[in-house]
């Protein structure tokens, strides 16, 4: 501001060129005098008095950047934006939620950073469950800061959470507009929270909510929610709703104890929405189009998941067993798209509720010269669900589907290679190795039916230990030799 115009624009200008060569790019000193010249003909041409940001820019875009987008948004960033962020003195007076949020920020030292910064929290510690909580309420108030990855792809363990903090200039107006809720943000959290229950909301929606202020240890509101949820269950006759539903509810209750919750409480829930689940899943999967059968194949593994975690750790009662009557049904249930009934018999099969030569029964019956060869193909993309360990181990299953494939005509054969292409990408490359030497009629490697030579002896001083570990006592010398065959 003390210097004169032109060396301002001069300043400017060589900064552009510095960044650009900085990055490997053409800007040379004739071009800045060039860019210089061209600002102020743009600014004589438009009647400016001085220039503008205006005639800066579109003389930088004409010297520098013609036709490199790239170069303009790395100028726009750095040199138009920047990323120092500037602070307001703590005497200044501010509106009570965000003296909150500044304090909150103090007190665990989390320091808003224009840059993205990553944070893991164990929640085994208490300081890290307070960061944790935090931040989800900070989400439940739509204030952008940090976004929570996903465990699965980075292999964290149930008590790890990774997120990434960045805070930008639109995060001070979502906390502008998250302070119309209370003074601070646990009050503004409840208020939003008793708002949105009174609102038409679904029941996925519901249930997603419910995870959310449980992870924002906000527990005092649980009972409101699980009410609202009976409600919505008893009057909802959609089952793909409660498909939804379920998963999100299980995760409630198997992971609450490790934020030090009790989740007891969603116990009748879920003994409300589990049996009429169970009962009208069969009927749901029947008559659908190929559309409706993708959107309820994620469903049956997903809910497959929450009824087995459930079986495993709940006192509920053992639905396990009416859950394979349910897939016994659409397992063999006519009007059933296919691949969802292949799917049902693997499942059911990896329960050990089907034999081997009964999954067989079934396959060779959907092979058969009756069956269409898309319905046959969809069939065993249910069935084979991601895992050709089934056609390795098993080689009658592999002689059905090279004889099925073999007896189609070339033309059914080319509508076919689509949805056969699609489910053996997705086996594992060894997998897919293994098939293809199966494929030109070599037995399976070495890696798959290797026997190992065990001396029986030496397995002896281990049994003692492996009872302990899995909980189960050998009585018999006969149950012992099973072990050691096994």
């Amino acid at each position: 501001f003390e210097s004169l115009a032109e060396d301002r624009i001069i300043r400017w200008m060589s900064h552009a060129a510095s960044l650009l060569r900085a990055e490997g790019l053409n800007a040379s000193p004739a071009q800045v005098v060039e860019s210089v010249r061209l600002t102020y003909a743009l600014s004589t041409l438009r009647a400016q008095a001085s220039p503008r940001l205006r005639e800066i820019w579109d003389a930088l875009e004409t010297v520098f950047c013609p036709g490199d987008q790239y170069a303009l948004e790395l100028i726009q960033k750095a040199l138009i934006i920047g990323d120092e962020m500037g602070k307001v003195p703590e005497e200044v007076p501010g509106f009570p939620l965000q003296q909150d949020l500044l304090q909150k920020q103090k007190q665990l030292r989390m320091k808003p950073q224009a840059e993205p910064q990553l944070l893991e929290l164990d929640l085994r510690k208490e300081f890290h469950r307070k960061k944790s909580h935090f931040l989800y309420r900070m989400s439940l108030l739509g204030i952008e800061w940090a976004e929570l990855e996903d465990n699965k792809k980075r292999d964290l363990g149930t008590f790890w959470e990774r997120w990434t903090l960045h805070w930008q200039p639109e995060c001070e107006l979502q906390v502008l507009a998250a302070a119309t809720w209370g003074n601070t943000i646990e009050i503004a959290c409840r208020k939003k929270l008793s708002r949105r229950l009174r609102d038409s909301i679904s029941l996925l929606g519901l249930t997603q909510l419910l995870e959310q202020l449980l992870k924002a240890d906000l527990i005092d509101l649980v009972p409101a929610y699980t009410r609202a949820l009976s409600h919505k269950i008893a009057l909802d006759k959609n089952i793909q709703h409660l498909m939804e539903a379920l998963p999100p509810l299980v995760r409630v209750m198997r992971y609450g104890d490790v934020r030090n919750t009790h989740m007891t409480h969603l116990q009748p829930v879920i003994e409300n929405l589990l049996p009429r689940l169970i009962i009208g899943l069969p009927e749901a999967c029947q008559n659908l189009g190929t559309e409706l059968a993708e959107q309820m194949y994620p469903l049956l593994f997903q809910t497959h998941h929450a009824v087995q975690l459930l079986a495993e750790f709940s006192a509920l009662p053992p639905y396990i067993q009416s859950w394979q009557r349910s897939l016994e049904k659409i397992a063999t249930k006519s009007r059933i798209h296919p691949k969802l009934a292949g799917t049902a018999v693997r499942l059911l099969f990896d329960y050990g509720r089907w034999s081997f030569a009964k999954a067989e029964q079934s396959m060779s019956h959907v092979l058969s010269p009756g069956t269409s060869a898309n319905e046959g193909a969809s069939w065993l993309e249910g069935f084979l669900s991601g895992s050709g360990l089934l056609l390795v181990h098993h080689p009658k299953l592999w002689q059905l589907l090279d004889q099925w494939i073999g007896q189609l005509p070339e033309e059914v054969f080319m509508q076919s290679i689509p949805l056969l292409r699609r489910t053996f990408a997705e086996f594992a490359p060894a997998e897919r190795r293994q098939i293809g030497q199966l494929a030109k009629g070599q037995e399976a490697s070495s890696d798959s039916q290797e026997i190992l030579s065990l001396d029986r002896d030496r397995i002896q001083y281990l049994l003692p230990v492996w009872q302990e570990l899995i909980g189960k006592q050998l009585e018999s010398s006969k149950k012992q030799e099973d072990v050691m065959e096994n």
